[in-house]
């Protein structure tokens, strides 16, 4: 039960990239009776947490602890402590380690490239140790193993992973393709540069497109002996997914081989494997490289006009933008036909979702109202026509923004008005929980209970006790939690209603009261949720123990009286 409470909280701190939190995490674990059994589950969690940050050196730390407790690591263990060397070299995360690294290899010529050298070293040594412990490697293994390579500029080890693979035999996948292609990209720092005094790492320079050719090539080679020589079918060498070719196309982009991305994209769509929406947004960036406006919004114009399934992305419009805001004088003329371009692939999206809807509904798979709410917001903003279109676009702009100023006014003008959908105040409430305007957020509950008594679903109150957690605010977490459920006894004396907290609101409103400190609210809670057959699950106990640890001034004990209490309750559950 510890362990799962462990696993759970690490989770949601890697989620939320809060280092400060899995290092306290960790902490609390070492410090946690000697009959606590954590997984290899919530280790690996914990390695994968410290990789992101690029703190390579306190998931070997964590790995000793590991061994330490007598938990055997499984695959999964050793491909996060091998991630965890790739995040470091690559330069992942600021914490001391790399600094200490930075200015040991602030020195001689060539010294900068010292300690990645050390840390692909340290991660062939996981790759041996884990099969002398009998765990056999997997792709996902591998392809952390490349990376530890590509991004401390030695690709030539990569070559040793291939090897390893053809000799066990093991048919490399897309993620250990893109890998290997990747690596070979990267082209190594060209030296130390001293201008301005002082030496300094110089940047890697621009991808080798040539050598990341080259490579694509042997891995496909390599696929297709080791299919041949298991004696399977030849089509299993062909490679379904396109993340290697997409490698290819990047490292043409930032040379801007623009003729070479456009060969590679045709021989994807006539012979596989099928271009996603990566694939074109290299292209683009290749013409945009090479400073071919115009092809670039060719492109992305018969993406915008084509019937496939792929179509531009918030990346590929981005990089338009960007390209015709550096474009001088011509600035205002591209910035023009940028917008045109991303409205009218709003348009298309819009008409896409209502036909595929109103189809579904034709064929009795979604009732009408069910069939409204596949219609998404922006397909609504884009497609209705009139007054309600223009307050929808308005609303959703203003919380992007997160204007609440401009929000509040424009749906402070709704007298008399229809509502607009409940999908447009989700978006408001969403934006609520981005900025921790807690406040607004039940504000806005308030109104729309006056103004549309029927319209809120137990979603909008979810999320706007969400906000008022993430804006540290329980009282009036507790105040929402309060008015749900009032509100839910008073529409259910009029009609048959799916309104009241769930599962997720009683966790929501747990968090909030954690981070106000309140464990003896958090403990009615639970029992309210005990009684009325809701069940604790993993996340409810784990703020409950946050709640009282936070709250504690003597010690641990209150934690972790908590912790043994709901541990037996989750294993009862």
């Amino acid at each position: 039960g510890l362990s799962r409470l462990c696993f759970a909280a690490l989770k949601r701190a890697r989620r939320q990239r809060a280092l400060e939190a899995v290092v306290r995490l960790d902490a609390s674990m070492r410090g946690l009776p000697s009959d606590f059994a954590p997984h290899a589950k919530t280790y690996t969690q914990l390695l994968a947490a410290y990789g992101e940050a690029g703190e390579w050196r306190r998931a070997e730390d964590a790995w000793q602890e590991m061994v330490a407790r007598g938990v055997a690591p499984d695959v999964q263990c050793y491909s996060a402590l091998i991630g965890a060397y790739r995040s470091s070299s690559s330069g992942g995360g600021a914490g001391a380690a790399g600094a200490e690294m930075s200015k040991e290899g602030a020195g001689a010529e060539g010294a900068g490239n010292a300690g990645d050298s050390t840390l692909v070293t340290r991660a062939f040594d996981a790759f041996a140790e884990m099969q002398a412990r009998g765990v056999r490697p997997n792709c996902f293994v591998c392809s952390a193993l490349i990376k530890v390579c590509g991004a401390a500029g030695e690709p030539a080890r990569a070559n040793e992973v291939l090897r390893w693979m053809r000799d066990a035999p093991m048919v490399p996948n897309a993620a250990v393709c893109s890998a290997y292609v990747g690596a070979w990209a990267q082209r190594p720092p060209s030296g130390v540069s001293t201008e301005g005094g002082g030496a300094r790492r110089a940047k890697p320079a621009a991808s080798d497109w040539r050598r990341a050719q080259a490579a694509l090539a042997r891995v496909r080679q390599l696929r297709a002996d080791i299919v041949s020589a298991s004696g399977r079918s030849a089509s299993e060498a062909t490679l379904e997914e396109p993340d290697a070719h997409n490698a290819l196309l990047a490292a043409y982009a930032c040379e801007g081989q623009v003729e070479r991305a456009m060969r590679v994209v045709t021989a994807m769509q006539r012979e596989g494997p099928r271009p996603d929406a990566a694939t074109y947004g290299a292209a683009v960036a290749a013409c945009l490289q090479a400073g071919q406006w115009e092809r670039a919004v060719g492109v992305v114009d018969a993406l915008v006009g084509g019937t496939g399934a792929v179509g531009p992305n918030s990346a590929i419009f981005g990089a338009l933008w960007k390209a015709a805001a550096q474009a001088g004088r011509r600035s205002a003329a591209r910035m023009e036909e940028v917008r045109r371009l991303e409205e009218r692939w709003e348009r298309e999206q819009g008409r896409s979702v209502r036909t595929k809807a109103e189809q579904a509904a034709a064929g009795g798979l979604l009732s009408d109202s069910e069939r409204d709410n596949v219609i998404t917001l922006r397909a609504a903003a884009m497609t209705r026509r009139g007054a309600e279109g223009r307050r929808v676009a308005a609303v959703t702009k203003a919380s992007a923004d997160g204007d609440f100023i401009r929000v509040a006014n424009l749906l402070g003008a709704e007298e008399g008005a229809p509502p607009l959908p409940i999908q447009a105040y989700s978006v408001v409430l969403r934006a609520c929980v981005k900025h921790g305007e807690g406040q607004f957020a039940a504000e806005l509950l308030r109104h729309l209970r006056r103004e549309y008594p029927d319209l809120l679903d137990t979603q909008a109150y979810n999320l706007a006790i969400r906000a008022c957690g993430v804006s540290r605010d329980w009282r009036m977490a507790a105040e929402v939690f309060a008015e749900l459920k009032a509100d839910a006894a008073e529409r259910s004396r009029r009609l048959p209603t799916a309104l009241g907290p769930d599962e997720y609101t009683y966790n929501t409103l747990l968090y909030a009261l954690a981070a106000g400190r309140q464990p003896a609210l958090a403990e009615e809670v639970v029992a309210e949720m005990v009684s009325s057959g809701v069940g604790v699950s993993d996340y409810a106990a784990s703020a409950l123990i946050t709640a009282h640890a936070n709250a504690s001034t003597g010690g641990a004990s209150p934690a972790l009286d908590a912790a043994r209490r709901m541990t037996a309750l989750v294993a009862v559950e």
